[in-house]
């Protein structure tokens, strides 16, 4: 069993900046390094923290990081999902962890759930210098995925996520949509999304429960 430390950790990514949490092994030198982010909507504080305090106690490094627009890293508009540039976020954190001389950059782990789950299968076929990932329910085929939401309900989601698209490129203010909700419009509409997703919610941490209904569109 390790002790550890905990650090903040702010990376330049693009124009903005990534808000995330390095832990570090106290008798560990140079170890293993896991990178960690939540899935559809998440902040890193929704349960993953368990997750890289066991990581760490166990002698691995970690780093948990926001993407941008959500939680501490910054972007507007805010609690935007965007596959591009979350992908580049993890781009830019692995880059970082490359040249960090604290730890041992030759393994370079990713872990994931849902969405991340894959961006981190992506990666690794991608990147060069992934020693191995973990992955909880990746999210990896969007056509069967589809095929979950109501069919009675795409004709307004098209509608919604069409005008906030189109008012996105003239300036104006988000139209937004909850993630999850029993019985409006939402993104998650199943009743188990629900309560799982308000399982893992931290009430100490600023949350608005709604995306941009463009990201229907994704």
């Amino acid at each position: 069993m390790h002790t550890y430390t905990v650090e903040p950790l702010y990376v330049p990514s693009g124009d903005e900046t990534i808000a995330a949490d390095f832990y570090l092994p106290k008798s560990n030198i140079k170890p293993a390094v896991i990178i960690m982010a939540h899935g559809f909507a998440g902040l890193r504080q929704f349960k993953l923290v368990q997750y890289a305090q066991r990581f760490a106690k166990a002698g691995y490094a970690v780093i948990l990081f926001d993407y941008r627009y959500w939680g501490g890293s910054t972007g507007k508009p805010r609690e935007l999902v965007s596959l591009t540039a979350q992908l580049d976020d993890w781009k830019t954190i692995v880059q970082f962890v490359s040249n960090c001389k604290l730890i041992d950059n030759r393994r370079i782990i990713l872990w994931g759930t849902s969405l991340s789950g894959g961006y981190a299968l992506s990666l690794a076929t991608d990147l060069k210098n992934i020693q191995a990932v973990m992955v909880q329910v990746p999210y990896v085929d969007g056509a069967e995925t589809a095929k979950l939401y109501p069919l009675q309900r795409y004709p307004e989601a098209l509608k919604r996520s069409s005008q906030d698209y189109m008012g996105s490129k003239m300036g104006l203010v988000p139209k937004t949509l909850p993630v999850v909700d029993q019985y409006k419009l939402c993104f998650l509409p199943t009743s188990d999304s629900y309560y799982g997703y308000h399982s893992i919610v931290n009430p100490d941490y600023y949350w608005s429960g709604e995306v941009p209904a463009r990201v229907f569109l994704i």
